[in-house]
């Protein structure tokens, strides 16, 4: 995993910290094999992370098909069943050549042809703002969840397609119930038992809007983390458990 932070405090006491880290999920985990290690990088005088991926039909082709990196200290290769997703925050300005050395996209069709380079670009959003605040939040409150409805019947589980939470942001959890039917879409979104209130003593924390997508057939729900993800204390980083 690939990850950043712009935290004063962490960049200030990273190398106490993350030994700290370091041995606490040692701890944690099975010792067989299993080795903790963080690499630092993007502050002065350290190296900066480049991260390529690369998708084949077997690992190895895959690895295989990443660019050498002439001047990398060190290279390393993961399946993507370990590391699937990242995020990269890197603590310097990012201008176009860094972009693309950065993030390096290679197209490889699949009918056996040549694979493409494609460059990454920086996309301006111009000066100031994109919208004004009035219009970022006109249809905060025509997508928030109509009070009115009647008790279904049924559970989530068995209307729903998906029902999945995450972290949105570090202060706040979102719950996503996605459905692949209009009508159970419907029912779910005039049921009184995903009210606001009724979330709010179910789950027993604050909820700060529960929202409905009438075009991807899915409701929102939207809470204040009681504990900031990855402060101490905090016992779902990803607020996916």
């Amino acid at each position: 995993t690939v990850c950043g932070t712009r935290d004063p405090g962490f960049i200030a006491n990273w190398q106490t910290i993350l030994a700290d880290v370091e041995t606490y999920v040692a701890s944690l985990s099975c010792p067989d094999g299993l080795q903790v290690r963080f690499v630092a990088g993007g502050l002065p005088g350290m190296p900066r992370v480049v991260v390529s991926e690369a998708v084949d039909t077997t690992f190895e082709a895959a690895r295989d098909a990443l660019p050498e990196e002439g001047a990398a200290i060190e290279r390393w290769a993961c399946h993507g069943g370990m590391a699937a997703d990242y995020t990269l925050q890197h603590l310097v300005e990012i201008d176009d050549e860094l972009m693309r050395r950065l993030f390096r996209i290679r197209l490889l069709p699949g009918d056996g042809s040549l694979a493409q380079d494609v460059p990454a670009e920086l996309l301006s959003w111009g000066d100031g703002a994109v919208v004004s605040m009035e219009e970022a939040y006109s249809d905060w409150e025509h997508s928030s969840k109509p009070s009115a409805g009647r008790a279904v019947g049924k559970t989530l589980g068995a209307l729903a397609r998906v029902v999945r939470s995450k972290n949105a942001g570090v202060n706040e959890i979102t719950f996503d119930i996605i459905f692949d039917d209009t009508d159970a879409y419907a029912a779910a979104k005039g049921s009184p038992s995903l009210g606001a209130s009724a979330v709010k003593e179910l789950l027993q924390r604050p909820v700060l809007g529960v929202f409905c997508d009438d075009t991807s057939l899915a409701v929102k729900i939207t809470c204040a983390r009681e504990v900031l993800a990855g402060s101490a204390g905090d016992r779902d980083v990803y607020g996916a458990q």
